[in-house]
């Protein structure tokens, strides 16, 4: 950015506005706020962070220096991040660099896009145009997928061709796209992020597709903005590769720092002297503490801890507090007088070998005083044959007064399944019926948790407690944590729960 003379300041009235634009990245959103957004700016602190550390890294790229280090930031909803990333950071980048060519993606192409579309909007608006004369969207080349810049030359008295913003979803194509700036906003949809098959494909095209799509490897640099939704998302896949050498500078903005456990999340660590000043919290006005409880209730505690505090396994915020569960010994308990009545609940997913998903089957039973009682588990990777004879086995030993119920897969493939398991029961005079749970496990054992954090489950005391318990401390615990024996808790107590309420017990 070169200085202009004193005789432009004084010939055009809107030089020194501009020159101010120019030169600082937050001064541009401060002064396009208004062009893009109808409410008024809320300018934390964090914004005019975030804004000096993308400043540098494409100083780096226009004076062709080899990468410092890629980025990642990592902060809550509602941050201001999707407009600061991927709206106005190009649209500042070229009123300065107008050959500049992005790369942008987002979970979704409709997300992309609308992104996109606001950039664009900015660049035609009456302020923009005044301001920087010199830059247009190129007229055949208006998508919002793709647009493409043309700038004045001042020399030479002609248009050239410019830069161009290139939109598009993760695992879109990129074919035949190069950009000098990679921009990764929001890389997975957070209902999806349980998906351990979706998480991995997202983490395979970030680190194998969009790195082969830059102009010079040694100098384009990638910025990811996201809130961190499990932990093994793209966010985590970047920043483990320091441990192999590779550059990556962590931002990492939790909603609050209330606790010690999360001022260790914060990074780096000097930014922690904001959040002092401001009683602990991010951004005190749109995070304050009724937001924060609100953010709570809607995402549960897990989705809190990794949306909210950036922490997706943090400790002592898992979504069971096991040390709530009481063990008792079966022979001094004198269950019988206080059963109300008892379920075993069959989570189907296993299949025999390797180390993923386990087939599950949880009895659980209703007291009197309002508690509940695990009296048995039994888990296993069985074939399908051997998984059905332990099913019959096991409920011949639970006898007909314990209700089976088989969890239904999606698919007609699971409907069958689950309809020969239950004629099988029947015929031998068991009681069995099929469930067929809609959403995901984790907010599915949302209810479940609640009951168990307020001390009003016990365990029988058994082999299968410590892994019983040591799944549901871990959960939910990313993609590959194993969710079984809880997906068949909640399941349990969810079908007592509906069948008391419904009166069809």
């Amino acid at each position: 950015m070169q200085l202009t003379g004193i005789k432009k300041y004084l010939q055009d009235p809107n030089a020194l506005l501009t020159e101010k634009c120019k030169r600082s990245f937050f001064n541009f959103i401060v002064e396009f706020w208004d062009s893009v957004v109808n409410d008024p700016p809320i300018l934390n602190w964090h914004i005019p962070y975030i804004c000096a550390e993308m400043t540098k890294m494409i100083q780096r790229v226009v004076e062709r220096k080899v990468r410092k280090h890629d980025l990642v930031i990592n902060v809550p909803p509602g941050s201001t991040k999707s407009l600061l990333t991927t709206v106005f950071f190009p649209a500042w980048v070229w009123a300065n660099w107008p050959y500049i060519r992005f790369i942008k993606t987002s979970y979704s192409s409709t997300l992309s896009m609308e992104l996109a579309e606001m950039c664009r909007d900015l660049i035609r608006s009456e302020k923009y145009q005044t301001l920087f004369p010199y830059i247009r969207i190129k007229r055949d080349k208006d998508k919002k997928s793709n647009f493409k810049i043309q700038f004045f030359d001042q020399e030479k008295k002609i248009w050239k061709m410019g830069g161009n913003l290139f939109s598009t979803s993760v695992e879109g194509t990129l074919t035949g796209f190069h950009g000098h700036f990679l921009l990764v906003d929001d890389p997975i949809d957070p209902f999806k992020a349980y998906s351990k098959t979706q998480i991995e494909n997202v983490n395979r095209w970030l680190e194998q597709v969009l790195p082969t799509r830059k102009v010079e490897k040694s100098i384009v640099p990638q910025v990811m903005i996201m809130q961190r939704v499990d932990l093994y998302d793209p966010s985590n896949s970047l920043i483990e590769l320091r441990k192999k050498g590779y550059k990556v500078k962590h931002i990492c903005l939790p909603g609050t720092v209330l606790k010690k456990t999360d001022r260790e999340s914060v990074s780096p660590k000097s930014v922690l002297k904001y959040y002092d000043m401001q009683g602990g919290y991010l951004d005190p006005i749109r995070l304050n503490k009724r937001a924060l409880h609100d953010l709570e209730t809607q995402l549960g505690q897990y989705g809190y801890a990794a949306q909210v505090q950036q922490n997706p396994l943090q400790a002592g915020m898992g979504m069971f507090q096991v040390t709530m569960v009481e063990i008792v010994e079966e022979k001094t308990f004198n269950l019988t007088p206080k059963l109300l009545r008892s379920v075993r609940y069959w989570d189907k997913a296993g299949t025999a070998g390797g180390d993923g998903s386990r087939t599950a089957g949880v009895h659980m039973g209703e007291l009197n005083n309002g508690m509940y009682i695990i009296l048995d588990v039994v888990t296993g990777r069985w074939s399908s044959s051997d998984r059905e004879n332990m099913i019959e086995t096991t409920a011949k030993l639970d006898g007909k007064e314990v209700i089976q119920i088989v969890e239904q897969e999606p698919g007609s493939g699971g409907k069958e399944s689950v309809q020969n398991t239950i004629v099988r029961l029947k015929e031998l005079n068991l009681s069995a019926q099929a469930d067929r749970p809609t959403g995901d496990k984790v907010y599915r054992a949302d209810p479940w948790s609640v009951v168990m954090n307020r001390g009003k489950v016990i365990l029988i005391k058994a082999p299968w407690n410590g892994d019983y318990l040591d799944e549901h401390r871990r959960f939910p615990g990313g993609s590959r944590q194993l969710k079984d024996q809880v997906d068949a808790s909640s399941g349990a107590y969810g079908a007592m729960t509906f069948t008391r309420k419904a009166g069809v017990w």
